[in-house]
């Protein structure tokens, strides 16, 4: 490296020239390289990789309430439409005992009716 400084001195000494304004010390300059090669590499083993594990499990984990809620959805209108046949069926059910009632309640009108008249006959053959 030195010999990399001395070369750009002969050039002009503009190198050599900040190296001598603001004190380069190689020594102290390797030193500082290793530390902070040390720093970056415990960083990205002990803080970087550890948080990507964690935003790894956190998108597992939102892609399985994203599914589930999809599921979820589906079951909703599974059971949706389970009552919806559950109410038409009980409506039509309905409609048919209404249907039911009203025959019942005619045929019974017309028995009475008849019953009435029956009456009234024998009421009439009694009084002649």
């Amino acid at each position: 490296m030195n010999s990399l400084v001395n070369l750009a001195a002969a050039q002009g000494g503009a190198v050599q020239q900040i190296v001598d304004t603001f004190g380069l010390n190689w020594w102290l300059f390797l030193s500082q390289c290793i530390s902070f090669s040390l720093v970056a590499f415990l960083l990205h083993k002990f803080a970087y990789q550890p948080i990507l594990v964690v935003l790894e499990q956190r998108r597992v984990k939102i892609a399985q309430s994203i599914e589930n809620a999809s599921k979820i959805q589906q079951q909703l209108e599974e059971a949706k439409k389970a009552s919806d046949e559950i109410l038409s069926k009980a409506g039509s059910e309905a409609q048919r005992m209404i249907e039911e009632a009203r025959v019942a309640a005619k045929s019974l009108g017309e028995r009475q009716a008849q019953q009435a008249v029956a009456e009234a006959e024998q009421i009439v053959l009694k009084a002649r």
